[in-house]
């Protein structure tokens, strides 16, 4: 379950730059408060403004990722950051399998692959909130769900 959480966040690669961060292909996001998904009783949140990428990481991205960073190919990463599911949509470390397409979001990667892919792009993976807040959105309304 947290695996396919962490490939969501992947799959929409919402990140923030830092100080000298790359920001080519980013969408700046201008921050503000919202009420939480998971409670109508929760307080507000504050969101800083932020950075997110226009398209999110490809599986030919991330395959570019692993074979630069072994450790993180499927028969090479350590278990405790990746579970069973981890890349399972791959034939092996560094191929697809036949059904999978190179251009479409990258899924089944966890959250430590994500976290090691974003800061090797000099982006970081959103917080809960920040991810919260886009994801309520439309392409006119901050929040779209009402």
């Amino acid at each position: 379950m947290k695996t396919k959480a962490f490939s969501l966040i992947i799959f929409c690669c919402v990140f923030q730059t830092f100080l000298f961060a790359q920001t080519e292909g980013m969408v700046y996001i201008e921050g503000s408060r919202y009420l939480p998904l998971y409670g109508r009783d929760s307080t507000v949140v504050e969101v800083n403004d932020f950075k997110m990428d226009v398209y999110p990481v490809t599986n030919k991205e991330f395959k570019q990722f692993v074979e630069k960073f072994p450790k993180w190919q499927k028969s090479k990463v350590i278990k405790l950051f990746a579970d069973d599911s981890y890349l399972s949509n791959w034939k092996n470390d560094l191929e697809l399998k036949d059904t999978e397409n190179p251009d479409s979001p990258v899924t089944y990667v966890s959250w430590f692959a994500a976290k090691a892919y974003c800061e090797c792009q000099g982006k970081r993976l959103p917080t809960v909130d920040e991810w919260e807040y886009v994801a309520m959105a439309d392409e006119t309304t901050k929040d779209a769900r009402v």
